[in-house]
């Protein structure tokens, strides 16, 4: 009889226990802004000089928001028709509003890669590391998914430097939490 007294004794003792603890942790995620997720998506067109630099309108929650994005190569490996590696991501959404990500991506591609009809296949997914201003508390991931190489062709209201040579066109997903809606 000892036996089932203990343990109900130990099942109160747990339940006074979370009773305490969680309104605490619940407070302290919402005083930091943390918390609220919405979903991200938007289109990324990019193009290659010396890194990948590219523009794009996201829309987080129900706000819409025009980015620029620099993509820089952390690792590489060439694995013969798939590449994969990492980069750091970073999307600047202006007046001091921007999002870093450390992302891995994995390609496969066409056997004519190298022509001017090249096309990979692009899969990329990355996390949130930090952020500024109103984007200082956030955390969630994003994928990107899309072709690029020589020969895809970006929007002609794109307007990439002269010595670009490889482009790509992204559509992008994620969930984003965290974020501080006063700025």
């Amino acid at each position: 009889m000892k036996r089932p007294l203990k343990t109900i004794s130990i099942l109160i003792l747990a339940a006074g226990a979370l009773l305490v603890l969680l309104p605490a942790a619940t407070a302290q995620e919402h005083s930091q802004g943390q918390g609220n997720c919405v979903p991200l998506s938007g289109t990324v067109y990019l193009w290659l000089t010396d890194t990948w630099h590219g523009v794009g309108d996201f829309t987080i929650g129900r706000k819409h928001l025009p980015a620029s994005f620099l993509a820089v190569n952390t690792s590489f490996l060439d694995s013969g028709d798939v590449w994969e590696g990492t980069e750091d991501w970073t999307l600047d959404f202006g007046n001091g509003n921007k999002l870093h990500v450390a992302a891995h991506f994995v390609t496969q591609h066409m056997t004519d890669s190298v022509s001017t009809a090249g096309a990979f296949d692009l899969v990329d997914g990355g996390r949130f590391l930090q952020g500024t201003r109103m984007f200082k508390n956030a955390y969630g991931n994003m994928t990107v998914q899309g072709p690029f190489g020589p020969g895809v062709k970006l929007p002609d209201n794109i307007h990439p430097p002269a010595d670009a040579q490889w482009f790509s066109v992204v559509e992008s997903q994620g969930m984003i939490c965290g974020m501080n809606d006063g700025d």
